[in-house]
């Protein structure tokens, strides 16, 4: 599993290697937080990586539930990336196309990578409620306009994640939000990502 809050300023490039492992075949599926909103313009961007390290690029719309056709195309992928973006939109629309247990099927395989950044990142910890309004953190929020009560995640990892932390605004509601839920919270500045890998063990945040 690969963890981040941007891709921005180098952090990618220090990941292309994870994301894309040089000793085998990847099938890269590239899925944009919101279906309805895909922000098309950085499609290519993803794509283009795909094809740099040789890598089949699969688009996936999660707001829609896949054809017979892309259900073919999601069994071959063994990497994963989830962009930023709404994650309560982003839920939502898991749990609605199915793709959210197509994802926690594919990471009981030890071969498949899982990547996401700010929200993507989110999605994959056991609660999503860390991005709502009432929080306050320094980059904002994201608009429940779904409407969504049950704010419960993937869980594929144990702690929950905080995006685009900036210790000298957010480090006090930290404090507040891990006493408030009894939760564990991982910080990630825009320069952080966390690699956590197959036999559990997990190195230091870089």
């Amino acid at each position: 599993m690969v963890l981040y809050s941007s891709p921005m300023d180098g952090v990618l490039e220090k990941l292309e290697k994870e994301i894309f492992p040089k000793n085998r075949q990847t099938v890269f599926g590239y899925m944009p937080a919101d279906g309805n909103d895909p922000k098309p313009k950085f499609t290519p961007f993803w794509e283009n990586l795909a094809h740099k390290h040789n890598a089949e690029f699969i688009y996936i719309d999660n707001s829609r539930e896949p054809s017979p056709e892309m259900l073919q195309n999601l069994n071959r992928i063994n990497s994963l990336t989830i962009t930023g973006g709404n994650v309560f939109a982003m839920l939502h629309n898991l749990r609605q196309s199915g793709l959210d247990m197509f994802i926690l099927e594919k990471t009981n395989d030890k071969n498949f990578i899982y990547s996401g950044f700010s929200a993507g990142a989110i999605v994959a910890t056991p609660d999503a409620r860390i991005a709502a309004k009432e929080n306050g953190w320094s980059f904002g929020y994201d608009e429940n306009s779904v409407g969504i009560t049950d704010t419960r995640a993937l869980g594929l990892v144990y702690f929950e994640i905080l995006p685009h932390y900036k210790k000298e605004l957010d480090e006090k509601r930290v404090k507040t939000y891990t006493d408030k839920y009894k939760t564990e919270v991982m910080t990630l500045t825009d320069a952080d990502f966390i690699i956590m890998r197959i036999d559990g063990s997990q190195p230091p945040k870089q």
